[in-house]
């Protein structure tokens, strides 16, 4: 909740310096939003603030178009499109590798050692003693 509260907040202080005669949800034109999403487009915040910002507010819009606030522009929307994206992949942390001239084949492969696996013992977890403990299991 404290961060839908940030992001609504930014709009606000947008929104007073940019139509300082904003006093009605009918301020909030289709327009303004246009404005307003450009603003956050060109802020330089991070990619996924961005699309908190925009979303957030679109959030907003919806909910109050949908429970019918008085005064809200009919257009009053922003499309889904319109929320800047975000890049989840994670960037890579090697370098690719270069093909080397000489083949690798099995003939001129190093030799590598191989370890013998060894056989752990399995033992039950701390939660699984403790269970046995409290309902007096001894298995």
């Amino acid at each position: 909740m404290k961060g839908y509260l940030i992001e609504l907040r930014a709009f606000s202080r947008w929104l007073l310096a940019t139509v300082p005669d904003a006093r009605s949800p009918a301020a909030i034109t289709r327009d303004v939003l246009i404005d307003y999403i450009l603003y956050v487009r060109s802020s330089g915040l991070a990619a996924a603030t961005q699309q908190r910002r925009v979303g957030t507010l679109r959030a907003l819009l919806t909910e109050q178009g949908e429970d019918g606030l008085v005064g809200l522009a009919a257009g009053a929307v922003i499309h889904g499109p319109e929320i800047p994206s975000v890049d989840y992949r994670v960037a890579s942390a090697h370098t690719p590798r270069t093909r080397s001239s000489t083949p690798t084949t099995t003939a001129n492969r190093p030799e590598r050692p191989t370890a013998p696996l060894l056989a752990r013992k399995s033992r039950p977890s701390r939660a699984h003693r403790w269970i046995r403990a409290e309902t007096g299991h001894a298995s």
